[in-house]
């Protein structure tokens, strides 16, 4: 796999698989479940930086964005997972979710510090002050680093010692908590598991990702989508456009279109994922439809009839090839659509207009989760770092009249009172919707 990488331009610097049948017997002892794959920034351009990050989280190995080898800043992808121990059955426990070595290494942490502050429990009146000298100290925008390192200094002033003693002995009881942990607490993941993560990772990173870039380079978009005020836009026949049968006149078709490919390739549901052809008939790799909004309007007689939005979208079709699935491409083809409608300029909303899928719920999930400025840079859109915030405004307001123990809502066009069926966890969670500006933290 380090050859592999090196020969597609990763340039590696230090390695360690995690696996004992690749040590020397005669260095068995130093064997070490806590494998890794070093890089230096240096070596890196900026997208062979972010494919290695997007291809360790695929993969679910640790990732260290900023370590530092020999005193140079890298990029560490590492294999030191485990989950809790079942201390009854001495097995893994059933569905506990893999943690990574350096949160092992944040809770020592955390324990060694209850040695000389306890746990601030209540149940000890000086631990109690001492925690409240802490938090005092602490302050908004903190590090986790500056938090650990005032607390040091609050508890060697309390100890009677100098800060570079309470740091030895902190890290003294926390290698030994660590140890602990791992020994009582913890399990590593098996080696098949570790085998397994470090071939998806290379696959990821040197199979998936050059067609993810063949899929997004192909991009091609059809904007007929100027709103009609004074009513629906018809719909006329499609020649060739993303829709089989119909195209709509107020519609923005993004849609991957290969110049070159096997024309003579035949698609088959019976055949593999991996035999399947890269595109249909056509060169179609995929594509999403955005479909301008209807929205109420009065005529003159005051009578409601239904124009196009002016300023909102939501999504309509979206079809990927299944070649292509589980390679992040919705989440692209969804940041390529927020793009395209900003590009506008009179767009302010896209939407989902409604209950979606489980897999279109996935990705806007993660947009809404997983959606910083360095992913969206990764991802190959830094310009639409802090351009836009996701909410979900039907399962808040579900959310609000579950509260209230009422499940119905007001039509303000009909002026009446509707019935809702669905409870907040159930339809109106699956809907989103992206508006412009700065992007903010909301939580759910």
């Amino acid at each position: 796999m380090v050859l592999n990488l090196n020969e597609a331009g990763y340039s590696t610097i230090q390695s360690a698989s995690g696996l004992k049948a690749d040590y020397p017997k005669e260095y068995s002892g130093t064997f070490s479940h806590d494998g890794y794959l070093a890089f230096w920034h240096k070596d890196l351009n900026q997208k062979q930086m972010g494919d290695i990050i997007e291809a360790a989280n695929v993969a679910g190995l640790a990732i260290e964005e900023s370590a530092q080898i020999w005193q140079a800043p890298s990029v560490v992808v590492r294999t030191g997972l485990y989950r809790r121990l079942n201390k009854k059955t001495n097995e893994p426990q059933i569905g506990a979710r893999v943690v990574s070595s350096k949160l092992l290494f944040r809770l020592a942490g955390d324990e060694a510090i209850t040695k000389w502050a306890g746990k601030g429990d209540g149940t000890s009146k000086a631990s109690m002050e001492i925690w409240d000298k802490i938090n005092d100290a602490w302050h908004p925008g903190m590090s986790s680093r500056g938090e650990l390192e005032t607390t040091i200094e609050i508890l060697a002033e309390i100890e009677g010692v100098t800060k570079n003693e309470m740091i030895n002995m902190y890290a003294k009881e926390r290698d030994i908590a660590y140890e602990r942990i791992k020994a009582e607490d913890y399990v590593p993941i098996s080696e098949t598991e570790v085998a397994e993560k470090w071939a998806q990772f290379e696959n990821y990173l040197l199979e998936d990702l050059p067609i993810i870039d063949k899929f997004m380079a192909d991009i091609k978009i059809t904007d007929v989508s100027n709103p009609n005020p004074e009513g629906v836009a018809l719909r006329l026949p499609s020649h060739g456009i993303w829709h089989l049968n119909y195209k709509r006149l107020n519609t923005i078709v993004i849609e991957s279109v290969s110049k070159n490919y096997d024309k003579n390739a035949k698609f088959s549901t019976n055949q593999k994922l991996s035999e399947r052809p890269l595109h249909d008939e056509k060169g179609l790799a995929g594509g999403l439809t955005l479909q301008r909004a209807h929205e109420w309007k009065r005529d003159s007689k005051g009578n409601p009839k239904v124009v196009d939005s002016g300023d909102t979208f939501h999504t309509d079709d979206v079809s990927i090839l299944s070649p292509y699935w589980n390679k992040r491409i919705g989440k692209r083809l969804y940041l390529k659509a927020i793009q395209t409608l900003l590009k506008k300029g009179d767009v302010s909303f896209l939407q989902s207009g409604g209950s979606v899928s489980a897999m279109a719920s996935r990705t806007w999930e993660s947009l809404m989760e997983n959606t910083s400025p360095a992913e969206l840079v990764r991802l190959g859109f830094p310009d639409l770092v802090g351009t836009f915030n996701i909410s979900r405004p039907a399962y808040d307001e579900a959310a609000l009249h579950e509260r209230a123990g009422s499940y119905y809502t007001h039509d303000n066009v009909t002026k009446s009172v509707v019935e809702n069926k669905y409870s907040s966890d159930q339809y109106y969670k699956e809907e989103y919707k992206v508006g412009k500006g700065k992007v903010k933290k909301i939580y759910y």
